[in-house]
């Protein structure tokens, strides 16, 4: 922005209204997170790190995971009983 004869920062500042104007560059950062946020959302979900994909229920997850705990835990026991 230069600065003419006669001009003054404030009145470059101000719109015809008389109401401030400011650049362009300052109003573009107010949705700089939401976009970012859209993004990384967008990446997650093509990398496979999204949201759980496997169509379960809270309960039918939790389910299978003491499931499959239990049977580690038995592997395990079962290795240490041999040795």
């Amino acid at each position: 922005m230069r600065k003419g004869r006669g001009e003054t920062l404030s009145s470059l500042l101000l719109a015809p209204s008389g109401r401030p104007q400011f650049p362009s560059s300052r109003m573009s950062r107010g949705n700089k997170r939401d976009i970012d946020r859209a993004r990384a959302q967008k990446r997650m979900e093509a990398n496979g790190k999204g949201k759980s994909g496997d169509g379960l229920t809270p309960e039918q997850r939790r389910e299978r995971d003491a499931k499959a705990l239990a049977e580690k835990i038995a592997k395990k026991d079962g290795a240490a009983a041999a040795k």
